[in-house]
């Protein structure tokens, strides 16, 4: 997704300073991917010290000679399922080094690419001006639906993990990834609010451009992790997150666009 949106901003602005967001999504997308994956990778490795601990003390146990048979039998059977669990770990932090040399070659290439480009434009700087000023219309447009739909996501994100808090308020909030995902519903929904207060106001600078690209990229990747981590405690309840983006005008009308195309290609099929 990273990349799909690293891609489509220079294709859609075609200016010198879409190359450099495009960077910048690039390197905010290698970021995240890296620490999610050096986050899951360090969760596995504590489990498996747990784990390890634990099947030594049951082999512990396994040397008495005094034990029952049937508590040996439910001792091998713990054990074979901590291996398991063991073996599940392992797979975890082997996949982690994989998708971070993923992550490093794809859209750390790509960003490299992209900031090349930024480089070594020679456009000059009356074109690049009023391609400027038609990219940052161009955002000024799209992105209140965006930054609405954050806050709305956000608020209803908040909301459930609410509700999942009230059923196990004890051991539900003292999660680590709990409070992960409710602060960072929380921020997206802040930086979100900033970011349409900011576009809504008419004075145009260098920097508040800066700024309202900046907001928008930090309010996505944080809302973006803060789904990820609610995913466990919310669930299917997520997909509560389409109707927000059915009730835009804009995404409405592609989609039924979109549908009208696919219908009218089927009824011009050739059929046997």
């Amino acid at each position: 997704m990273f990349a799909i949106v690293a891609a489509a901003i220079p294709y859609k602005l075609r200016t010198s300073w879409s190359y450099l967001a495009g960077f910048m999504i690039a390197t905010i997308g290698a970021l995240f991917i890296f620490f999610s994956v050096t986050a899951d990778s360090l969760q596995a490795k504590r489990a498996l010290t747990v784990i390890a601990e634990e099947v030594t003390a049951i082999n512990e146990k396994l040397k008495r000679e005094d034990i029952s048979d049937e508590v040996r039998s439910a001792l091998l059977g713990t054990k074979k399922s901590k291996l398991d669990q063991a073996d599940d770990h392992t797979i975890r932090i082997d996949l982690a080094g994989v998708l971070t040399n993923f992550a490093a070659m794809t859209l750390g290439g790509y960003g490299a690419g992209l900031l090349a480009a930024f480089v070594t434009t020679n456009k000059s700087r009356r074109r690049e001006a009023q391609e400027e000023t038609l990219a940052y219309a161009w955002l000024r447009r799209n992105l209140p639906a965006l930054f609405c739909f954050v806050m709305m996501s956000s608020l209803a994100g908040v909301v459930g993990l609410t509700i999942a808090a009230s059923r196990d308020f004890i051991a539900i909030p003292c999660q680590a990834q709990y409070v992960g995902a409710l602060l960072g519903f929380v921020v997206a929904f802040l930086l979100a609010l900033g970011g349409y207060l900011l576009n809504d106001n008419p004075a145009v600078t260098p920097v508040r451009r800066g700024a309202l690209v900046l907001i928008a990229l930090l309010s996505i990747a944080i809302h973006l992790r803060a789904t990820s981590l609610s995913a466990s405690y919310l669930g299917a309840v997520l997909l509560v997150n389409i109707l927000p983006l059915l009730l835009h005008h804009g995404i409405r009308q592609r989609l039924l666009r979109g549908l009208s195309r696919l219908t009218k290609a089927s009824a011009d099929a050739p059929t046997e």
